[in-house]
């Protein structure tokens, strides 16, 4: 079936109409409020794009099953939400026992930020966690690459510099002049 926005759900419960069915709502895990060790549910919003709010009270998770800690759910999770939907005095929200049908973690995303005085780089930019990114270093003319820091650590020597993104990272493109030797004359 089709899951309605936040919107569309508060609409449904102001016009009364198939409250005692369950029914499926979409939105985004806004926060996270209270775990019941006893009956393993979590108390949480939703939200849609709009700002709108849904509480899903006491919510099992996904395929019915019993959450351990409140740890089990992440903010900025999106998720489709099944269960019967009521106003308790002005909140809008589903009743005890819903549960998740549908669940989808947020994505980590890093900044690869570089510097380089002597040269150029390409490669920086924003990454999703565990992303490949490959740097690039190419020096002025009179100049050569000499190696990736971060701080006062050498992090590689290998131009192009590809590795694996896990958190922000900010490096150093470093050159070195190009020292050309005149030949001496015999004399």
């Amino acid at each position: 079936e089709t899951a309605y926005t936040v919107a569309e759900a508060m609409e449904v419960i102001d016009a009364g109409l198939g409250l005692e069915n369950e029914l499926y709502v979409k939105g985004e895990i806004s926060t996270i409020e209270e775990y019941n060790a006893t009956y393993g549910s979590i108390t949480y919003w939703i939200k849609d794009e709009e700002g709108n709010k849904f509480e899903c009270y006491s919510g099992l998770g996904l395929n019915k099953a019993k959450f351990t800690s409140i740890d089990d759910l992440v903010v900025g999770s999106k998720v489709v939400v099944c269960g019967t939907m009521k106003k308790f005095n002005t909140t809008y929200e589903f009743n005890y026992n819903n549960y998740i049908v549908s669940l989808e973690l947020p994505v980590a995303k890093f900044n690869v930020t570089v510097a380089a005085e002597n040269g150029t780089v390409t490669g920086a930019g924003e990454y999703i966690e565990n992303a490949e990114v490959t740097l690039e270093a190419t020096p002025d003319e009179g100049y050569e690459f000499t190696c990736w820091t971060s701080g006062e650590d050498t992090v590689s020597t290998d131009n192009p510099y590809t590795f694996v993104v896990t958190a922000d990272v900010a490096l150093v493109a470093n050159f070195k002049e190009v020292v050309v030797e005149e030949p001496v004359e015999a004399k």
